[in-house]
């Protein structure tokens, strides 16, 4: 319709309104009161002024109005271009996608290590305390606002206060640095599933190409019975025990000490600075770590890697290339298997000599160890990081759920099911490690290990033991492999979700983005490859995510409860039908104060406990320390910058709440 037809449309409807009100009048002077007909003919002069008042406005600024039209026009067609965002197909694959995301390799190779660090069954009281203080409020708060919103992570703060829209992108960014460097971890998974398809597992015993240090029990055993207990395994061969404590200027003892006299003994263990087939395999043939690896010296890619590391990125690519659409039935898979393999591990476990020891070291309390504020900064570090919150992930996942699907009963759902797994987790663990310290001869304390160190050195020298050993190691290696993809599909769900919603055209080609996304960040994990990657592995492990997502966390919750306000996020969470009900104070008070202060706290005291990072005993140079000190930074660019303009542009309504609500 044009500009004149829309003048003449209204012009004659003002005439007919002026003609309308003199009949009026007519008639209401011979039918009605004269008190009537004067309200009457009130209400039609002043419908007639406004009226003749639009159309004069109209006729005299007509180049304006045509372009307003014009463009009001193709902004409605624009956004009808625009496909609509995911939904879940139902609140099942939500659920097991929150879960999978939350229960990760964090549950299986940290939290157990700091039960045993922390006092064992004592380090309860301060990881559900920690549970309760700072991971179920932030847990909640996210979804609801992704739910609520129905938008990613990127750009929900916008929405909510202009100011703070570049904290959606510090911690869309997080995701996207960490998904660079996590995805090895499942490269490191497809390759020990592959070299495990063999009768004898490759790192059961100690090969000609590894290091002299190598120690097999079995081959030291053999060594000893051959040799009426006079010679043990070194340098790949048996050696006699005179020759060894020569080595050391010492008198043989035993089979196990060298004397330097009748009061002065020498570990031969610890002297020779052993090593298990299992960790030689794991530095020099998966890694490919030499000697003199180092920063300056990264040496060259190994095959096997980039391999893995591809087929690692193509699987996520074809589980996410549809969106929540494909990666919400994955999950059926991937979040259930491993729950599974648990309960089969735990059951042979707990036959296996020795399990009973370990479990005795997990579960005995020491309750002076929770007397100081190491085991409670751990226990929320490990809540906070093990529930994922802050990534971006949960309010993803939770804007493509429906507008009043309860997602209080999903937070609480899925935090108790993530601490019970990680509890259960332990006495899988300590079971294989009371196995270990069994055979090996050596209290648990020297076994267990955390981190990387306790999958893929620890965990496979005891399966290399166990009978059916390349079966049981292919169960593990597929749970740990399914733990991590959960992890992995649901940051970079945040990465995808954060284009697309900054780019709404683009859904259409929502392949394309996710492959995009996997091509880039595969190119980038590639130096990962080489012979010190894992160099580049530790820095950005160690720096991309500690600082910026508890600072960030901060300021989720002084948004929320202090920007918005309690009281109006709870009127949100009503109009999606969700009732805190008796636990309204308690969520109050935790937004409020108790864990925006815990959090600070935490940050603060992981700030005074700065320690450089190293793997090994390879500190690494200062130039490199201040390389991940950048990674740690990279998080506030995007919001210092987005800050600054919204400032110019909105001036003191940056600071406004007034644009927050539903998307629908």
């Amino acid at each position: 319709m044009t500009v004149k037809k829309i003048i003449d449309g209204l012009a004659e409807d003002a005439l007919q309104l002026e003609c309308g009100s003199k009949s009026g009048l007519s008639r209401s002077s011979s039918d009605m009161s004269t008190e009537s007909g004067v309200k009457d003919k009130n209400d039609a002069a002043t419908e007639l002024e406004q009226a003749k008042e639009v159309v004069n406005i109209i006729a005299n600024d007509v180049p304006k109005v045509k372009d307003a039209i014009e463009s009001y026009t193709k902004m409605k067609n624009h956004e009808n271009d625009y496909p609509e965002r995911d939904q879940w197909g139902n609140h099942c694959d939500f659920f097991l996608s929150c879960l999978g995301y939350a229960v990760g390799l964090g549950n299986i190779w940290r939290f157990p290590y700091l039960c045993y660090k922390h006092g064992g069954g004592s380090f309860l009281v301060p990881y559900l305390s920690m549970l309760f203080l700072v991971g179920l409020p932030l847990f909640f708060l996210e979804l609801g606002l992704g739910q609520y919103a129905s938008i990613g992570a990127a750009k929900i703060f916008d929405r909510l206060m202009p100011a703070s829209a570049g904290i959606g992108w510090g911690v869309v960014s997080i995701s996207f640095i960490v998904i660079i460097y996590y995805n090895l971890i499942i490269a490191w998974c497809l390759y020990y599933l592959y070299v495990g398809f063999t009768t004898v597992l490759p790192w059961s015993t100690c090969q000609p190409w590894m290091s002299s240090a190598c120690f097999s029990l079995e081959q030291n055993i053999a060594c000893l019975n051959s040799s009426n207990f006079q010679s043990i395994f070194y340098n790949h061969s048996c050696v006699d025990l005179s020759d060894v404590c020569s080595m050391f200027s010492a008198k043989t003892h035993n089979e196990t000490h060298c004397s330097y006299n009748s009061t002065s003994f020498l570990d031969i263990g610890k002297a020779l600075d052993r090593k298990s087939a299992s960790e030689e395999y794991f530095t020099n043939q998966l890694l490919g770590l030499k000697e003199d690896s180092s920063w300056e010296n990264l040496g060259s890619f190994q095959p096997h890697l980039l391999i893995c590391l591809i087929l690692s990125w193509i699987t996520v690519f074809l589980c996410l290339c549809k969106g929540v659409r494909s990666s919400g039935k994955v999950v059926y898979f991937t979040a259930l298997y491993p729950f599974v393999i648990l309960g089969v591990f735990f059951v042979r476990g707990l036959t296996l000599p020795g399990a009973i020891n370990g479990v005795m070291w997990y579960i005995t309390p020491e309750w002076e160890k929770i007397m100081t504020i190491q085991p409670w900064t751990d226990a929320a570090t490990q809540i906070f990081f093990s529930l994922g919150v802050c990534f971006g992930t949960l309010i993803t996942f939770a804007s493509y759920n429906k507008f009043k699907n309860n997602c209080l009963r999903d937070a609480l759902l899925v935090g108790f099911g993530n601490c019970t797994t990680s509890i259960f987790s332990g006495f899988v663990v300590f079971s294989i490690v009371g196995y270990m310290a069994f055979e090996l001869g050596q209290p648990v304390g020297e076994v267990i290990k955390s981190g990387p160190g306790l999958t893929f050195i620890v965990y496979p020298q005891a399966l290399a033991k166990l009978p059916l050993a390349p079966l049981w190691s292919f169960l593990f290696f597929t749970m740990i492999l399914t733990l991590g993809l959960d992890s992995q599909f649901g940051m970079t769900e945040t990465v995808t979700s954060a284009v697309m919603d900054q780019f709404p055209q683009s859904r259409r080609y929502m392949k394309t983005v996710v492959f995009s996304v996997c091509a880039v960040c595969c190119i980038i994990g590639l130096p990962f490859c080489l012979n010190g990657g894992v160099f580049m592995f530790e820095l950005i492990n160690w720096y991309s995510a500690l600082w910026s997502t508890l600072l960030l966390a901060v300021f989720e919750f002084v948004l929320v409860a202090w920007g918005l306000g309690v009281t109006k996020y709870y009127d949100n969470l009503r109009e999606m039908g969700v009732s805190t009900g008796i636990l309204s104070w308690y969520f109050r008070c935790t937004w409020k104060i108790v864990s925006p202060c815990l959090m600070l706290v935490l940050l603060v005291w992981s700030i005074i406990q700065y320690k450089p990072c190293y793997y090994e005993k390879y500190v690494f140079p200062q130039y490199i320390q201040n390389i991940g000190f950048g990674i740690s930074a990279l998080p506030f660019v995007p919001a210092s910058v987005l800050l600054l303009v919204s400032l110019c542009k909105h001036g003191s309504s940056a600071f406004s709440t007034a644009g927050w609500r539903p998307s629908h």
